[in-house]
């Protein structure tokens, strides 16, 4: 059963969203079943979905001006270094945690 499992997991691809179409599906998908509220991705931004044949099980999105930036943004104005912000987060994750959801 381990073996079926892990073959399946070598059949999942991670791509791009592709149009349209695609970016406001899961731009939908992402606002149903992320913990906070979504609307959008705003600014400059890419959206990417794991499939597996053509099934979407998770999306991973990133935007320029999301969190962990404005968050560096704010730390270098207190007169932190990017080598300290770099130690920090490296300490605690959290601080450069991404925007994503998995969905079953």
């Amino acid at each position: 059963m381990l073996g079926t499992i892990a073959q399946r997991l070598r059949e999942v691809t991670v791509r791009a969203t592709v149009g349209a179409r695609e970016r406001q599906r899961w731009d939908e998908l992402m606002g149903a079943h992320h913990y906070l509220p979504f609307r959008t991705l705003v600014g400059r931004s890419v959206r990417h979905v794991a499939v597996l044949g053509e099934r979407w099980l998770a999306l991973v999105g990133w935007q320029k001006n999301g969190p962990g930036f404005r968050r560096f943004r704010s730390t270098t104005s207190r007169g932190w270094s990017a080598d300290q912000f770099k130690a920090m987060t490296k300490r605690n994750p959290r601080h450069g945690r991404q925007n994503s959801s998995l969905m079953s």
